[in-house]
């Protein structure tokens, strides 16, 4: 039964990060998406080096 949920929560994880992968390509000129992209780029960078 864990199995299930965690692979539902890696599967919500994903559509999540596709939808903002999405929203930055379809929305280049639009500030507002390219500074929600860099703020998720820097919290990233940082659970990976923490």
């Amino acid at each position: 039964m864990e199995q299930d949920i965690r692979w539902i929560q890696r599967f919500d994880n994903f559509k999540r990060a596709f939808t903002l992968l999405r929203e930055v390509l379809l929305s280049t000129d639009d500030i507002t998406a390219l500074q929600s992209i860099v703020k998720e780029g820097i919290i990233q960078r940082f659970e990976y080096t923490y």
